[in-house]
């Protein structure tokens, strides 16, 4: 046999459960345990393939993101009056969370109108990205259709008509959704204060 290769001795079980390997001209090594890719203990080796590890963490990331969402949703649709101003703010807020489903809804009675003739429009993430939505539930919403269209050729943007559980809604996941929200309630609708009811997201 070359030298190099090795043929395994069996040992006492009382000894220390070191692997000793002879070689061909008599010497003896001593093998340490290595860790290749997985756990090494005391009385061997637990395989745990790298793949095997990464499903592990994935999985804590996503419990812990599960966990975060549905303390949010326990707390439910929170109710608050905000400066038409602050639309930007909240915009920032529910982006960079983007958590998704979380919705940020801003519900405008103009001073001229019944609160029967409220519209309303929203934020909400779809797929990870936070869009602006005009929801054609209403009749006041159907109603401004055609002006919250052509408010929105004026600033360059295009709404998309979209249906999620048989609701139609116009939306545009393109541009400064924030900027195009706050000057079509400003413009078309002349108030600085605006009803908002939002959920699924954090907002300070």
């Amino acid at each position: 046999m070359s030298p190099g290769l090795y043929q395994k001795n069996a040992i006492d079980s009382s000894s220390d459960k070191a692997d000793i390997f002879q070689s061909t001209n008599h010497e003896h090594v001593r093998l340490k345990p290595r860790l290749r890719g997985h756990f090494a203990t005391r009385n061997g080796e637990i395989d745990l393939p790298m793949n095997i590890l990464l499903t592990i963490v994935v999985l804590l990331i996503t419990g812990l993101a599960v966990w975060k969402l549905l303390r949010l949703r326990a707390k439910g649709v929170q109710t608050k009056k905000i400066a038409v101003d602050d639309i930007a703010k909240v915009y920032h807020q529910i982006s960079t969370q983007a958590i998704e489903t979380s919705f940020a809804v801003f519900i405008i009675s103009p001073a001229h109108q019944d609160s029967k003739d409220s519209v309303e429009i929203q934020f909400s993430v779809e797929k990870g990205i936070t869009g602006l939505d005009w929801i054609l539930m209403s009749e006041s919403n159907q109603r401004e259709k055609a002006k919250v269209i052509q408010h929105a050729l004026s600033k360059g943007a295009e709404w998309q008509e979209c249906e999620m559980n048989n609701w139609i809604y116009l939306r545009i996941n393109q541009g400064d959704v924030a900027e195009l929200c706050t000057s079509l309630i400003k413009q078309l609708y002349g108030v600085d204060e605006v009803l908002l009811k939002y959920g699924g997201f954090r907002y300070r």
